[in-house]
């Protein structure tokens, strides 16, 4: 497996762990991703921005500054200006303060400041998750997918959001734009078939585990 194809596995495997609450691992499998290829900007984006939304804001900002150097034009859309990112700083300063609420006013006044970008879109996903608000969670990862329309790792996100608020129905179409995205995604073929089941689909459930096979299988 070359260094790409391992790359993305860590950086699907890390989105997948992220969309399970387990934010410590994903951190890990995010630091791993940027060790198997340190000159691809996501993987230090990606870390940088839950280290903001778990309240290590210094930390975030070293690996900010990094994703920002590099730009290597993946995340160009969200790898925000200085202003931007001092705004999410703070609010990853109010969480670790254990005030949710100032966190949450303080991304929308990143939003406000810069709405064409995914990034304080996501940390306010993050934050209503790790309340288990996963309606205000769905509803924010509705305009990382908008804005992130060809990451199939954001429409896999939002399935998450939306099986956890009991819109399993939303959550098949959003899998489903995952795996249109990517069809070697395990991640969002697994996603599907378990949002299968749940409705009861148990045809299409099966043709989604076959696909997840085929995946695991070439990885």
């Amino acid at each position: 497996m070359n260094d790409t194809s391992e790359y993305r596995k860590l950086m699907r495997y890390a989105a997948r762990l992220v969309s399970l609450g387990d934010m410590a691992g994903a951190l890990s499998v995010y630091r791993e991703a940027i060790v198997t290829d340190p000159h691809c900007a996501a993987a230090y984006l990606k870390a940088g921005m839950l280290l903001q939304c778990t309240g290590h804001p210094e930390d975030a900002t070293i690996l900010l500054e990094r994703a920002s150097s590099l730009d290597d034009g993946s995340d160009a859309d969200v790898i925000a200006d200085a202003p931007y990112q001092s705004l999410l700083a703070q609010a990853g300063e109010y969480l670790a303060l254990g005030d949710p609420q100032g966190a949450e006013d303080t991304c929308a006044r990143a939003i406000t400041m810069a709405p064409q970008r995914a990034e304080a879109y996501y940390v306010t996903a993050m934050l209503h998750w790790s309340q288990q608000h996963p309606l205000q969670a769905a509803y924010a990862m509705e305009k990382v997918a908008r804005l992130c329309s060809t990451d199939p790792l954001a429409w896999n996100g939002l399935g998450v959001a939306y099986q956890a608020a009991g819109m399993v129905h939303e959550a098949i179409d959003a899998f489903a734009q995952a795996v249109v995205l990517d069809p070697e995604c395990e991640t969002a073929w697994n996603s599907l078939k378990e949002a299968y089941l749940i409705a009861g689909d148990t045809d299409s459930a099966a043709l989604a585990q076959e696909h997840c096979d085929h995946c695991r299988r070439k990885s």
